[in-house]
């Protein structure tokens, strides 16, 4: 397996300040109480894949925003930044095999006046009726940011009605400067019966017969997957034995639809990082020996360093336990804040077993 990313270093970030996380793993499982900074962690190494990149920060920005109720990309970046600093951002990343790469992003927010016509066009609508007739003009809000990546910089602004996510150019000379391809699941991914992730496993018979074996953890009598083009869009079918026609994936519980995703984006990113957020979501008990056994198998055999985060005892047990042979490449790191400061304590996999099993102790 793969160590992509050695360390991170956070000034501030959402609610964490001066905060150290070193020696990450090849697996990397992180712990601690709501609020303690686990997804934000999740986020910052998700933001330094492609720092430039607003279409990164767009996800990032609405991980925590409950934007199916209305909240607009405005707040949405706002909540990125801590609540009591100068609307400022900073962390950074070591690599093992290049340089560190260090991430600001300030603000600036002001008062302006905006015409209706250039409203309707920020949010992809077009005026319609009397177009000669005189543009009225309403107060706004202006969230000015500008992104830093070592020595690049991008610039862009969010207004306070804007629907439409910011697409400015990336960055001054038009590239994003990747570091290493990495995919973030949350726990709601998956669940929305988009399965367009799925086709790297379905062309690769390996893959595919393994995550069958994975599936009959939910439904025994699943016994293949199939792909099939109806109206210019690909859907997926489950065969099993005691149905004649196939079932779409649609009908199936969320736990199977976790499965899926996490598997079919682990085949997607051979050599790189994923990142998964409360593992254990829609994952019932009775199969979580048998899909995180396999999740880190198959992170090791894609090459792979793997994030994920967990309130979970038995989750936390079950990853710990479920590679015996692969003692050395799992680090477990608890986060911790008391009195508005951030702490974090990493222990070996031995280690926690030793502080959990011997001790008596939590861990998490």
């Amino acid at each position: 397996m793969a160590i992509i990313l050695n360390n991170l270093h956070v000034d501030c970030y959402r609610g964490i300040k001066a905060l150290e996380l070193d020696g990450f793993n090849h697996v990397n499982i992180l712990v601690g109480d709501n609020n303690a900074g686990k997804t934000s962690v999740m986020e910052m190494i998700c933001a330094l894949s492609a720092p430039l990149s607003l279409s990164v920060w767009n996800e990032i920005a609405k991980k925590k925003s409950d934007f199916y109720r209305g909240i607009m990309f405005y707040s949405a970046y706002r909540n990125i930044f801590p609540i009591d600093n100068d609307k400022r951002i900073a962390f950074t990343g070591d690599y093992h095999e290049s340089d560190s790469l260090s991430v600001c992003m300030t603000a600036e927010e002001y008062k302006t006046t905006i015409s209706e016509r250039e409203l309707n066009r920020l949010n992809g609508l077009m005026r319609t009726g009397n177009q000669n007739i005189e543009d009225t003009y309403v107060d706004t809000n202006v969230l000015e940011l500008c992104i830093t990546a070592n020595l690049e910089e991008v610039e862009f602004e969010i207004y306070d009605f804007q629907k439409r996510p910011p697409r400015r150019p990336i960055s001054e000379n038009g590239k994003i400067r990747v570091m290493t391809n990495t995919a973030f699941i949350e726990p709601r991914d998956g669940l929305e019966n988009d399965f367009s992730y799925m086709k790297k496993v379905i062309l690769d018979s390996e893959y595919h017969d393994q995550l069958i074996e994975i599936l009959r953890e939910f439904d025994p009598t699943i016994t293949g997957i199939l792909a099939v083009e109806e109206m210019g869009n690909t859907v997926y079918y489950v065969r099993t034995s005691d149905h004649t026609n196939a079932v779409p994936i649609s009908v199936y519980g969320d736990g199977l639809k976790k499965a899926l995703i996490i598997f079919a984006t682990l085949a997607s990113n051979k050599d790189g990082i994923v990142l998964i957020d409360e593992v254990e979501a829609s994952i019932h008990t009775s199969a979580m020996n048998k899909v995180f056994s396999t999740l880190i198998s198959w992170a090791r055999r894609l090459n792979i360093q793997l994030f994920v985060t967990t309130h979970s005892k038995e989750v936390l047990n079950t990853l710990l336990n479920c590679d015996s042979e692969y003692r050395d490449g799992i680090n477990v790191y608890t986060l911790y804040r008391t009195e508005q400061k951030n702490y974090v304590r990493k222990l070996s996999r031995q280690g926690a077993l030793d502080l959990q099993n011997k001790m008596g102790m939590e861990i998490r």
